[in-house]
C-alpha cells in the first residue's frame, strides 16, 4: 500500500470493475493504454475505486465512477511528466493535456492513426491549476509544443498565455476536435 498526503492506495493490473469504469465513460478496451492500473484509494474513512497511472510524485492520475469528477489527481507536488523515450532522451515535441481523460483520448486516437498527431512526444497533464507555471517553464525546453486544452474561455486563456511566452513553439490543437468542447469528447465522437 502507498500513502500519498495522508491517502492510501492499492495499486492491482485492471479488473473487470476496471474496464466497467472506461465503459461507462465510452472508451473501448481495445485502445486502451498499456500502463494503466486499477486502484482502491482509502481517503476519509471511503474506499473509491479508481483506474490510472502513477504519477512522478508518488500519486496517481485516475478516473473514477465513485466521485462527482470524472479525471482525479493524488499528489500534489508536480504536474504529471510522461517521457516516451525516457527522462535522459526528452523528445523534440510534447504534448500538453488540461486533464487525464484528454491523455488517454491522445493514446486512443494515436492508435486507430485518425489524424497526425505524434505517436513519440513526452507528455504533460495539467493536473491541477496550481502547477501551470512550473509547466510552462518546463515545456520551454521543447521545439514543438502541442496544447489540448478545452475549447473554452478557460482552455483559450491557457493556450494564449503560452502562445505570447513562447510564439514560435505553440500550437493549439484544438481545431482537430471540430465542434466537440475536448479531445476526449472529440474521441467519444469518432468511437461511436
Amino acid at each position: 500500500m502507498r500513502k500519498s498526503n495522508k491517502i492510501s492506495f492499492n495499486i492491482e493490473a485492471l479488473s473487470s470493475k476496471s474496464m466497467e469504469i472506461f465503459a461507462s465513460l465510452g472508451i473501448k478496451n481495445e485502445y486502451l493504454p498499456f500502463d494503466l492500473r486499477g486502484f482502491d484509494i482509502f481517503y476519509a474513512g471511503n474506499v473509491v475505486h479508481g483506474v490510472g497511472v502513477v504519477n512522478p510524485s508518488g500519486g496517481i492520475e485516475y478516473v473514477s465512477d465513485d466521485l462527482g469528477r470524472p479525471s482525479h489527481s493524488i499528489g500534489e507536488k508536480c504536474h504529471f511528466k510522461i517521457y516516451s523515450k525516457g527522462k535522459e532522451n526528452r523528445t523534440e515535441s510534447c504534448c500538453v493535456f488540461f486533464d487525464f481523460l484528454d491523455y488517454i483520448a491522445y493514446i486512443i486516437i494515436s492508435r486507430i492513426h485518425m489524424f497526425g498527431l505524434p505517436a513519440a512526444a513526452d507528455c504533460f497533464i495539467l493536473s491541477s491549476i496550481k502547477h501551470y507555471h512550473k509547466m510552462v517553464i518546463e515545456t520551454d525546453l521543447y521545439s514543438k509544443i502541442l496544447l489540448f486544452f478545452p475549447k473554452n474561455d478557460f482552455g483559450r486563456t491557457m493556450a494564449l498565455s503560452m502562445k505570447q511566452r513562447n510564439p514560435a513553439h505553440i500550437i493549439n490543437c484544438d481545431f482537430y476536435y471540430g465542434s466537440s468542447v475536448s479531445l476526449f469528447d472529440f474521441m467519444k465522437t469518432i468511437q461511436a
